[in-house]
């Protein structure tokens, strides 16, 4: 039962690999029908499936990453991962997912309930580009055919703002695209010169502001949470001539807002001439742009030729794919399902500044959640604590997280969510 207590504390694709392993045994004992998709490859996927009995609804997918180098307080991933059920915590949800979503299924066939719909689990090695959500959705798009919902990733433990104890619930996030800038000769300067001035610009001068309906949504639930002064702020902070001075007036707040409200770009490689005394006809940028959820990378490049001029070229090396409309649908009862094991609890929607698995599935046309419950201290240093301490929060946490992930599953919230994509 404590195989996992052997893994190496330094984590990576072996540690991740035999987490995997690890569930694969404990579903088969359950009864869970699993499949190890790519077992020989760097990012090996557990995929694991509870029927429902009369599937009238569209499944659900639950998604995390299976492990890694996080720990939680002062004790290493290892060491929590190695009380029986996949017992993993990280204030950054992906673990959490994992140990949550793994500990439900099991719950589920333990309690013989009957659901009305599939539950789908998809526990992976690695992220982003190699990781294994981006195998399986390049790979095997069959696999989720009819999901229109997935819960994973980043959400559903406290922070502490004033008084009021939120809860995120991830909706959205920053999509990401690679652009090259590439200046030729232009009047009284070489290609190396428009190109430092474009560079510049793009440092000094902020990209115009963009409001988009997530973000909208994630400011009107923190103003409403936190009172009438924050509500009045948040909503002339979405007017873009007031943006920047009401982020500023919000202190914090604010700041945690502004990377949300402008598409973003990063210059990141630079390309010239050949030969040191040969000026070059051309000369390029690569840059990493994270665009606002909702824009296309048209309006980005826009956005860019905004601040740097028309005398660049600029080409789109990478754009991804822009999935379906935003979906809230499953929010409230998400919610409901959090402040019903935590009364003081004040869900809102969040959006990430960072991309992350869900943009795979977005492509699909599949709308993720943030959603791995924890209620996490959200003031006290784990590193202090004595380890009985610690291991009593790390158990309440996971409980937490299992109870309001099944009442959701349970509720018929979920079945009014599922039955509306209309399958």
């Amino acid at each position: 039962m404590n195989a996992l207590s052997q893994i190496s504390e330094t984590g990576g694709a072996d540690c991740e690999r035999r987490c995997i392993l690890h569930v694969e045994g404990l579903f088969k004992e359950a009864g869970i029908p699993t499949s190890i998709i790519a077992p020989d490859s760097d990012s090996p996927v557990l995929y694991a499936k509870i029927r429902s009995y009369a599937p009238r609804l569209s499944p659900l997918l639950l998604y995390a990453r299976a492990g890694g180098t996080a720990s939680w307080g002062n004790e290493p991933a290892a060491e929590a991962l190695a009380e029986g059920r996949v017992r993993s915590l990280s204030p950054d949800g992906l673990k959490a997912g994992a140990a949550v979503f793994s500990s439900v299924l099991l719950n589920l066939r333990e309690s013989r309930t009957r659901m009305p719909y599939d539950i789908i689990l998809l526990l992976a090695c690695g992220e982003g580009d190699a990781g294994g959500v981006k195998l399986v959705t390049g790979k095997h798009p069959k696999l989720f055919k009819d999901i229109k919902y997935a819960l994973g990733e980043i959400g559903g433990f406290p922070l502490l703002i004033g008084p009021k104890k939120l809860y995120p619930i991830m909706i959205a996030e920053k999509r990401q695209a690679w652009l090259r800038v590439t200046a030729g000769r232009q009047k009284h300067s070489g290609p190396m010169s428009g190109l430092a001035k474009a560079i510049i610009r793009l440092e000094r001068k902020r990209l115009p502001v963009r409001v988009s309906e997530p973000v909208s949504l994630m400011a009107e639930a923190l103003g409403g949470a936190l009172g009438e002064l924050d509500e009045i702020m948040m909503s002339l902070m979405q007017k873009p001539l007031l943006t920047l001075p009401m982020q500023k007036l919000m202190g914090k707040e604010g700041r945690f807002f502004a990377p949300l409200m402008r598409n973003s770009v990063s210059v990141n490689l630079l390309r010239g001439g050949n030969d040191i005394n040969v000026k070059p006809e051309t000369a390029y940028f690569d840059a990493d742009m994270r665009l606002v959820p909702g824009l296309s990378v048209g309006e980005g490049v826009s956005d860019v030729r905004a601040v740097i001029g028309s005398a660049y070229e600029i080409d789109v090396l990478r754009g991804g794919v822009m999935g379906r409309n935003l979906d809230m649908a499953m929010f409230e009862g998400l919610a409901n399902a959090l402040v019903k094991r935590d009364p003081d609890a004040a869900p809102i929607p969040y959006v990430n500044a960072v991309p992350t698995d869900a943009r795979y599935l977005e492509e699909l046309g599949i709308q993720s959640y943030g959603y791995a419950p924890m209620n996490l201290p959200v003031n006290g240093d784990m590193t202090s604590k004595s380890k009985s301490a610690i291991k009593q929060a790390r158990e309440d946490a996971l409980d937490f997280g299992v109870a309001c992930l099944t009442y959701f599953l349970i509720s018929r919230d979920s079945d009014s969510a599922l039955n509306s994509s209309g399958v």
